[in-house]
């Protein structure tokens, strides 16, 4: 499956969602921050959440693989890093605090209603994430004849 579309660029987040609603652009991308009120409120139509699953903010709203993507999944995600001289003893100590800290329930009540579920994973986990997300994008880049400029 291929759209045809013109890519955009806006100097803030906040622009997408207001350019959509004059009209002026079709249809944007964005954070489910960025529009969540906008579409409970029926200015916006969500069209589909990026993620495997449903998002509890908009949870009418399908998945792009629901929505006729099969298998589409591409998520917003935050990490930790540091360099790789750091030892691993404190890379460990490091994220068993993180894993702890997002574990506890106050994290997700702060975290969920801006759009963000926090899952903590290990170090070897987000060094997967990554290797995943360079090599799925790789590939799509290849595939779209995409260049850097």
């Amino acid at each position: 499956m291929a759209i045809d579309v013109v890519r955009v660029p806006f100097l803030c987040n906040p622009a997408a969602p207001t350019e959509t609603l004059t009209g002026r652009v079709q249809f944007f991308m964005a954070p489910i921050a960025n529009a969540v009120s906008q579409v409970k409120e029926g200015k916006l139509a969500g069209l589909g959440v990026s993620s495997a699953e449903r998002d509890p903010l908009l949870p009418e709203v399908p998945t792009v693989s629901e929505a006729g993507v099969p298998g589409y999944e591409s998520i917003l995600w935050f990490g930790l890093l540091t360099s790789s001289r750091v030892p691993r003893t404190i890379i460990a100590k490091l994220n068993r605090e993180i894993v702890r800290i997002l574990s506890e329930p106050d994290a997700k009540q702060r975290w969920t209603p801006i759009g963000l579920q926090p899952r903590p994973t290990t170090p070897e986990g987000f060094d997967k994430l990554i290797r995943d997300d360079v090599a799925t994008f790789t590939k799509i880049a290849r595939g779209a004849n995409i260049k850097a400029e």
